[in-house]
């Protein structure tokens, strides 16, 4: 998870919610929002390299922000393509080794995630 500021200028990496199933996934991130004044909650869709957006995976990242929808926040969805090996290449360009790298890599991947959205607002 990552949070921007309120001028929606900059994401920030916020923390790694690593749970099996939809349902605790769902009440957890809910927890950590209900910290926080949320306006909006940006989800990571994967989308293919044709730019299709199928697949087990995104039938159960839709099924996540339906359950935050229910829940009354509002969702929008943003392309993760490439933001892992993205997250990996940051850590190694700050100097990171691999064993520093482990677990983290998710809480980058989101903070690009938002920032790809940030940047694509009208300013």
């Amino acid at each position: 998870m990552a949070y921007s500021d309120p001028l929606r200028i900059t994401a920030q990496p916020l923390t790694t919610v690593l749970l099996k199933t939809e349902g605790e996934a769902v009440n957890r991130v809910c927890e950590v929002l209900a910290k926080e004044d949320v306006e909006l909650v940006v989800v990571g869709l994967p989308v293919s390299l044709s730019g299709g957006t199928g697949g087990q995976m995104a039938d159960e990242i839709r099924k996540f922000a339906a359950g935050l929808e229910k829940r009354g926040y509002r969702v929008v969805f943003e392309d993760e393509r490439f933001t892992s090996a993205e997250a990996m290449a940051t850590m190694r360009r700050a100097g990171k080794r691999e064993k520093q790298m482990r677990g983290k890599t998710d809480v980058i991947a989101a903070q690009l995630i938002l920032q790809g959205y940030l940047d694509s607002l009208p300013k």
